[in-house]
């Protein structure tokens, strides 16, 4: 059980948040424009073109806060050589909001696997779900700087992380 608590969000923002059936804030944060974002039990919701994306905390690769810019950093998870979407954040008050949206990614990891390539770096395979479900997993990678996700040795080593990993899960 989270132990935060949501900033109270203005009526009207309330309801136009879309929600599924079943689905409640936990927390919410302003930024400095007046748009307010919200964390659900299954979904971080930002506005986007005077709606709200839902990013799922398992397409959440990481959250972060970045003090040089003063924001708080989202990076999707991607298919192999895909960018990953980032999303930048400028929140007013950003700590608890930031607390609540780590803690909900990390409980979607069930398993991360470090797979190494050359030297130190490598690609790290990991396997999600919905936080406190058992729905099937969604697998994602992340690759190291300087790694080319085309050379043969990425891919080879994407190919035995990912079959190791679905190995400590029984998958």
């Amino acid at each position: 059980m989270s132990v935060f608590r949501r900033r109270t969000l203005p009526a009207d923002v309330a309801s136009s948040l879309p929600l599924e059936p079943g689905e409640s804030v936990r927390a919410a944060a302003v930024d400095t424009e007046g748009r307010w974002y919200a964390g659900t039990t299954r979904a971080l919701l930002i506005p986007a073109d005077g709606a709200y994306r839902r990013l799922p905390w398992e397409g959440i690769e990481r959250a972060e806060w970045d003090g040089d810019l003063e924001r708080l950093v989202v990076v999707e998870t991607a298919d192999l050589g895909e960018v990953q979407p980032v999303h930048r954040l400028g929140l007013q008050d950003p700590t608890r909001f930031l607390q609540f949206v780590r803690e909900r990614v990390t409980a979607s990891v069930v398993v991360r696997y470090f797979q190494p390539v050359e030297g130190g770096r490598g690609i790290t395979v990991v396997a999600r779900r919905p936080p406190h479900t058992d729905t099937e997993l969604s697998w994602s990678f992340v690759i190291d700087p300087g790694l080319d996700a085309d050379s043969p040795a990425v891919r080879d080593a994407a190919e035995r992380g990912l079959a190791e990993a679905r190995s400590q899960v029984g998958a």
